[in-house]
């Protein structure tokens, strides 16, 4: 019975000690009871650039209800990717940081391919060829897969990334 105990004692020690010196050396990441200051700076600035995409759309939304014409699109992206450009992104890891501007570049292609369609739209009256289609898409989804990465990596470093897709 005392071999039992003394070799459960022994386990649970030489467990301790290796998740000590583990967090020592790489970071105590994940263990927590409450928010870090950087977390939370984090969280802010996401929500922030969430609440200018979601003012973008309401704008565009209370405008019409069907179809937007590109030249109207294309101003109300402007307005968002200048209000992200805005944003102080100093406040983030480097990592984040790095990510958060790879998110804004493709924001920045996709409104000068916008603002590219909307000339052509004003001068021709018509919108939108297959080629400005596939390009569209494909402009579209760089945006969500740079957006899912700017989210994983602030979920790492502790960010509230709920509702935030």
């Amino acid at each position: 019975m005392l071999k039992g105990i003394s070799g459960i004692a022994a386990f649970v020690l030489t467990f301790g000690l290796s998740v000590s010196l583990v967090g020592l050396l790489f970071g105590f990441t994940g263990i927590g009871t409450g928010d870090s200051e950087v977390s939370v700076e984090i969280t802010n600035f996401l929500r922030q650039d969430v609440n200018n995409g979601e003012l973008r759309d309401r704008k565009i939304r209370s405008i019409y209800s069907y179809e937007i014409p590109i030249d109207k699109y294309s101003l109300s992206v402007s307005d968002y990717v200048s209000d992200a450009e805005n944003l102080d992104d100093s406040v983030l890891p480097d990592d984040l940081q790095y990510a958060w501007r790879r998110h804004l570049q493709a924001w920045r292609n996709h409104d000068r391919l916008l603002g590219s369609e909307a000339k052509v739209f004003r001068a021709t009256s018509e919108c939108c060829g297959n080629e400005f289609k596939v390009t569209y898409r494909a402009s579209g989804r760089e945006i969500n897969e740079t957006w899912d990465q700017v989210l994983r990596i602030a979920k790492h470093h502790g960010a509230d990334t709920r509702g935030l897709k």
